[in-house]
């Protein structure tokens, strides 16, 4: 009977533990923005109490006990206090494990950087290609349309020379019957 209730004390302290850990981590997370912080503070009260609530049904079967709640806030407490006296060697810690990871991320910026620079000047590229093309394509509308306008042009100018060689045509012959030398020849 003791060794049940003190495995459900530990279990119930040690949830206490976990969920002040993660209430920190929580509370880190939400420093971020406001809307962060306004996520987390929703979301860390849910969080924890969840964790509360499996712990306690785990551990002793979803019966309520008083001594349970006062394991889970010491457990809480404990945690909260270790965390104050250690937080500045956690950080330098946590520093000197994110530090590689943030130097290896700038590397990887490094090595995909120039990919990217690549892809954007071979993009540009296509651009300054597709304009040169759509220039052309412009010029040489402009083109066919001064050849159509000089070929009209030049049908205008043989109809018209057509039309004049015509009425010469015509003088001539008009000017041939009314001539006397043409009654005498016909």
């Amino acid at each position: 009977m003791i060794l049940t209730e003190c495995s459900v004390f530990f279990a119930m302290f040690f949830a206490g533990s976990a969920a002040a850990l993660l209430a920190a981590a929580l509370l880190a997370l939400g420093g971020a923005s406001r809307i962060a912080r306004a996520v987390f503070d929703f979301l860390t009260p849910l969080l924890v109490g969840a964790v509360f609530f499996f712990a306690l049904y785990f551990s002793s079967g979803g019966a309520f006990r008083l001594y349970a709640v006062v394991a889970f806030f010491l457990g809480g407490g404990c945690v909260r206090l270790l965390l104050k006296k250690f937080s500045p060697h956690l950080k330098r810690s946590l520093f000197k494990l994110i530090v590689p990871i943030k130097s290896l991320e700038t590397r990887v910026e490094k090595a995909f950087l120039p990919l990217a620079e690549r892809l954007e000047k071979r993009r540009e590229k296509r651009r300054e290609k597709k304009e040169i093309r759509l220039a052309q394509k412009q010029e040489r509308k402009g083109e066919r349309a001064l050849k159509k306008e000089k070929n009209r042009e030049k049908k205008r100018l043989k109809r018209r020379l057509a039309a004049y060689r015509k009425r010469l045509c015509a003088k001539k012959t008009a000017k041939a019957a009314t001539s006397p030398s043409a009654a005498r020849v016909g």
